[in-house]
């Protein structure tokens, strides 16, 4: 028997891929209306085709179009004609997160800090995936060079917390995560952060930061199974229930919602709706073999033989895949 534990990987940045980019620091042309800008930015680049922030302008007219090859073309245009502007390179990274490749976006963002040691927003994307690529010294070279230059970034505070977190100094990444917070009062991901230290803990702070996150964003899945888990490991069982019945509502087919309720489930003897849960934990991941563990323990109690030897092959199956793999 096991009960899924909640696990914060750096998941949370791997998803935090690029949105569509404006211009900053260059005039660019303002895109109203990508469909007609397009011909009118292919006229003027025909009158002065030496003009890099044309390019660049259309490629933002691209990018807002989802045409992302055509937008890295034009960008590439752009910094061939201007090789010393660090906001075009920055968005060039921006382009090649969306491709997705982070190994050129992460070149491009190199190049732009070089051309501005002073551009924060490179330095943030740069601190961000050496967060992820497990890289912290580096990541954390990058982010404090953000907060020297601009102490109320928020997200340089969280992204610090995140490595610190993961180099298990919790006292100095729960220091960044309210630091994060101080600038940003609504930052949902530091307060869930901030309630997964204290979860650990089995620190009753976790369950205010928790509900923070979720006035914020009231449907955020690992909010509510955290909020669950952490109701489950310190005997609040029935509100356990309830919160992880909220994230089904959200989605239906979370495998850990599923498996836990399994678990309380099985725990009161109540087989049947064990099962459903099993089942359905199954169905959102065929290979997880403790599901089928625990099922099969169910099937048998409740002396469903038929099931419970068919349960009992597919564990040897999954456990035959297994030894392959190794």
């Amino acid at each position: 028997m096991m009960i899924r534990k909640y696990k914060y990987f750096a998941i949370y940045m791997l998803v935090l891929l690029a949105t569509s980019c404006k211009p900053k620091q260059n005039e660019a042309i303002v895109i109203t209306d990508a469909k007609q800008q397009i011909p009118e930015l292919n006229k003027k680049i025909e009158e002065d085709e030496n003009n890099p922030n044309l390019f660049y302008s259309r490629a933002i007219a691209w990018d807002s179009l989802h045409q992302i090859e055509p937008a890295l073309r034009d960008i590439q245009s752009a910094t061939k004609l201007d090789s010393s502007n660090a906001e075009y390179y920055y968005y060039m990274g921006m382009l090649y997160l969306k491709r997705p490749n982070e190994s050129n976006a992460l070149q491009a963002f190199e190049i732009a800090t070089q051309r501005n040691p002073k551009f924060t927003p490179a330095h943030l994307e740069l601190g961000r995936l050496y967060l992820v690529s497990k890289q912290y010294d580096i990541a954390l070279q990058h982010l404090n060079a953000v907060t020297n230059l601009k102490p109320t970034t928020a997200q340089a505070y969280f992204y610090k917390g995140m490595v610190y977190k993961e180099q298990k100094a919790v006292k100095t990444a729960e220091s960044n995560f309210l630091q994060a917070l101080e600038y940003k009062t609504d930052y949902a991901e530091a307060m869930e952060q901030l309630g997964l230290l204290n979860s650990d803990k089995h620190n009753p702070k976790a369950i205010q930061y928790f509900e923070s996150a979720l006035r914020v964003l009231p449907n955020s899945q690992t909010t509510l199974y955290a909020l669950g888990y952490y109701y489950q490991m310190n005997d609040s069982t029935i509100k356990a229930i309830a919160t992880y019945n909220k994230l089904l509502a959200v989605n239906p087919t979370h495998r850990d919602a599923n498996h836990n309720l399994g678990y309380i489930a099985m725990q009161n003897n109540d087989c049947k709706r064990a099962i459903q849960y099993f089942t359905k934990a199954i169905e959102a991941d065929p290979e997880w073999i403790n599901d089928y563990v625990n099922r099969s323990n169910c099937y048998k109690k409740t002396g469903d033989i038929a099931n419970f030897r068919a349960d009992e092959l597919r564990i040897i199956e999954i456990e035959n895949a297994q030894k392959r793999k190794l």
